[in-house]
């Protein structure tokens, strides 16, 4: 293939790929085989929407070495395996769609009984650290399985291996499509019936956990510190509210972010996200280990529970950029409203993972070894942050 017509190929799957909801943010990696010695692939940590064709990076195929100066993909070495030892592929995504993503949490095979889409099985790559050999070699093993076009690989998400860019995301959507009837199935074997309209996965298993899904009544605020002010931004109102930090008439849910900002001046953003698995899972009172790697890179390896007080808010969230709510969510912190906005999102998808781990107890869900975390963390803050 032609360099320009691969690198235009995989700019416009990458958009394609965030219309459909597969990946989010910069999250995830696009390659197209060029022939038989190089591949191109998306670079590291830049936005899909805005991708310029000189950005998109040539790979040697046999050393694995970048052209140029703009920094590829940290998985570019997963990417070289699939194209090594697979001839018939041209094409490689790869996702940390939500679904799929759940589905890694469990580390295990899937059976797919021969679907035409995937093969005979979604093998599943033992966890590695993202870029790294182990992760490689991982990776070479299930591919040298068998012609599985769609792998998990565990903690972190899902690759997508095809002969050309449109069927790699048909493969992509197959497999969130096949992941979420993988979860209604598990869910009416809980049952033990078929499903019904008003059954509610997170009321069933919260119920078997001895507690009930919350109501929530709070609005939904997000807010920004800006020098010696806040900004409150009130979604369901369409409303933004400034107001200085010294202010003594702010409502309960106000004081709690302020106090937040004058015990962590490094936080400059808070998202307090109501989003489904984040209500569920802060009904049961506990803190959310890190079942997916994005997770533990944005957060660290525990998000802690608080009671609804500024003093247990506080102390909850220590050092870390998030803390979980007692029935209320959790309050996603970063340096700017994208970074808390990001934390929520691989927040929701983690205490997913958890709770639709649940459904399986034949593959007891694991949490991901707190040095791996720790590690992630470090990655996180002093390099791949560092870029934005």
């Amino acid at each position: 293939m032609q360099l320009m017509e691969a690198r235009s190929q995989v700019i416009e799957m990458g958009k394609r790929l965030l219309e459909t909801g597969l990946v989010a943010r910069t999250w995830g990696n696009v390659s197209c085989r060029l022939n038989d010695s190089h591949f191109v692939i998306t670079p590291s940590g830049r936005a899909y929407e805005n991708l310029k064709p000189e950005e998109i990076v040539i790979i040697n195929m046999n050393d694995g070495k970048a052209w140029g100066d703009v920094r590829p993909s940290t998985e570019k070495g997963v990417h070289r395996k699939g194209y090594h030892l697979r001839q018939d592929v041209n094409f490689i995504i790869h996702t940390h769609q939500p679904e799929a993503s759940v589905m890694s949490a469990l580390a295990a095979d899937i059976d797919v009984d021969g679907n035409s889409v995937f093969g005979d099985t979604v093998y599943c790559a033992a966890y590695g650290f993202p870029g790294s050999e182990t992760l490689e070699k991982n990776i070479a093993e299930v591919i040298a399985k068998g012609k599985s076009r769609a792998l998990l690989m565990a903690h972190h998400g899902a690759l997508c291996l095809a002969p050309s860019g449109e069927e790699a995301l048909r493969i992509a959507v197959s497999l969130e499509m096949f992941s979420t009837y993988r979860v209604r199935k598990a869910f009416e074997r809980h049952l033990g019936r078929p499903i019904a309209a008003e059954d509610s996965i997170y009321q069933v298993l919260l119920k078997d956990l001895g507690t009930d899904l919350p109501q929530l009544v709070h609005p939904l605020f997000r807010s920004e510190r800006q020098g010696d002010s806040i900004i409150f931004h009130q979604a369901d109102r369409g409303e933004r509210l400034t107001l200085n930090m010294a202010d003594t008439s702010l409502t309960a849910e106000q004081q709690i972010h302020q106090g937040i900002y004058r015990a962590r001046p490094d936080i400059c953003a808070i998202h307090h996200s109501f989003t489904p698995s984040l209500i569920a899972y802060s009904a049961l009172n506990r803190p959310l280990a890190a079942y997916l790697d994005d997770f533990a890179q944005i957060n660290g390896d525990t998000m802690e529970c608080a009671p609804l007080n500024l003093d247990g808010i506080v102390q909850g969230l220590g050092s870390q950029h998030g803390v979980l709510l007692e029935r209320s969510g959790a309050l996603c912190c970063g340096n700017n409203l994208y970074d808390a906005e990001a934390l929520a999102l691989v927040a929701e998808k983690n205490a997913r993972a958890w709770l639709i781990g649940q459904l399986f107890p034949e593959n007891p869900i694991q949490v991901i070894p707190l040095e791996e975390c720790q590690k992630m963390r470090r990655f996180y803050l002093e390099s791949y942050a560092l870029r934005f």
